[in-house]
């Protein structure tokens, strides 16, 4: 028998960032799923992968820094109604996994993963693009900005990112505890 799964893991010398489009999200008919749909059009069919629930994740390369810090960086939430104490109930629809994060493109519920599967080439401006065009029709408003802070596009005079290379995750394929 096979591994549970198989993940990609992001950021680090790799630069990878993963657009993780939560089943939520594919199946919204407001303006937010259409600009999540209109978004993931954008992109090539041989980036994608779809979830088990439904969701869809889309492998992007950097091609010109490296990957934002972060898991679960939200992108786009809608609000449904407010909970008990009167806070707002939020329905992730779109997030990003960037560096230190990991993403399962391959297991259970996931089907083969196509000959032609390939990262999609973004600089960081389009990627920002990107991102902004999500974060603009989130319901979060905490939803922010790639930033300089983040630590890993943190980038001394040389523009080489600070975290040394040894201290950064490297894109591997491997088996996944119980995925």
């Amino acid at each position: 028998k096979g591994p549970a799964g198989w993940c990609i893991l992001c950021g680090g010398p790799a630069r990878i960032l993963v657009l993780d489009i939560e089943a939520a999200g594919m199946a919204d008919l407001s303006e937010k799923g259409e600009r999540i749909r209109r978004v993931l059009d954008r992109l090539p069919d041989t980036c994608r992968r779809p979830s088990p629930s439904g969701g869809e994740h889309a492998v992007l390369h950097i091609s010109d820094g490296p990957a934002p810090d972060g898991h679960g960086h939200l992108l786009v939430e809608r609000q449904d109604g407010f909970n008990k104490k009167g806070k707002p109930r939020m329905t992730l629809l779109a997030e990003y996994r960037g560096h230190r994060a990991y993403a399962v493109v391959l297991g259970q519920g996931r089907g083969p993963l196509p000959s032609d599967f390939a990262l999609h080439d973004v600089t960081l401006a389009e990627l920002q693009a990107i991102l902004d065009d999500l974060r603009e029709v989130s319901d979060n408003p905490a939803a922010g900005h790639l930033s300089s802070t983040d630590a890993a596009t943190e980038a001394s005079d040389t523009g080489k990112a600070t975290t040394p290379p040894e201290a950064m995750p490297r894109l591997q394929a491997g088996p996944m505890c119980d995925a």
